[in-house]
């Protein structure tokens, strides 16, 4: 039995959060794609709370309500959030998770923009568990506002990694995708294990569109709770967290 998720405020930041009942010393900060705290990303934060773990999200907007943006909207404001100040706000949520909420064992996921910040943070990060990229916005370049190179930090992280890449990923080009997988899979520490969707697009569990996008949401996302689950219960899950 879970209690539903709702937004809060935490470390003075506005984020959605979600709490097994009676409670959990395993948790997840969620990073958002570009369309923020949208409904997908609170039933992501609810499965999670469902299978035993503190979920508390990330809001890049702080406040602001952009369900109704398109992207020609959304990327000046994407575009604004400079990666100090994100890697500032996140590790502000991981400080009130390891403290306030009593979270012992933590772990990252991100989808899109948030798949990015997702992996920079857990190599910037050693307090994290695991981490877990959902076709992650890398490019071969730089933006303005990036001033971390998710390539290179990648290959530093430690902790246990899941990438989700759909094969059709318009973000992650054929030529990219091997920078990273090398990048991730050349560690000495921290697992990989890299889920690839044939046909599927870039934001699948939000584009229920196609059959593959479909098919990949079907699968990937309880392989994510397993391995979750896996890499975060350890001596500090519940017992919910460690069932299965």
């Amino acid at each position: 039995m879970t209690s539903s998720g709702a937004p809060a405020r935490a470390a003075g930041l506005d984020v959605y959060l979600a709490r097994p009942e009676p409670g959990s010393r395993a948790g997840v900060l969620l990073l958002p794609a570009a369309n923020g705290i949208a409904p997908g990303l609170r039933r992501c934060a609810d499965d999670l709370a469902e299978a035993g773990l503190v979920a508390l999200a990330w809001d890049p907007f702080r406040g602001r309500d952009v369900s109704g943006l398109g992207f020609p909207e959304l990327m000046p404001l994407l575009g604004a959030i400079q990666d100090a100040d994100a890697l500032a706000e996140q590790r502000a949520l991981l400080d009130h998770m390891t403290g306030e909420l009593g979270v012992e064992r933590v772990g990252v996921i991100g989808w899109c923009f948030g798949g990015r910040l997702a992996l920079v943070l857990a190599a910037r990060e050693r307090r994290l568990a695991a981490c877990v990229a959902y076709h992650p916005s890398i490019r071969g370049e730089l933006r303005p506002n990036q001033t971390e190179d998710a390539f290179a930090l990648a290959a530093g992280i430690a902790c246990p990694v899941q990438w989700v890449h759909p094969g059709a990923d318009q973000v992650i080009t054929p030529d990219v995708f091997p920078v990273l997988r090398d990048a991730l899979m050349g560690r000495a520490t921290g697992s990989t294990d890299l889920q690839f969707h044939p046909g599927a697009e870039h934001g699948f569990m939000e584009r229920q569109t196609t059959d593959a996008n479909r098919r990949a949401t079907r699968l990937a996302w309880p392989q994510t709770i397993a391995f979750l689950r896996a890499t975060l219960a350890g001596d500090a899950g519940t017992g919910a967290a460690r069932a299965g």
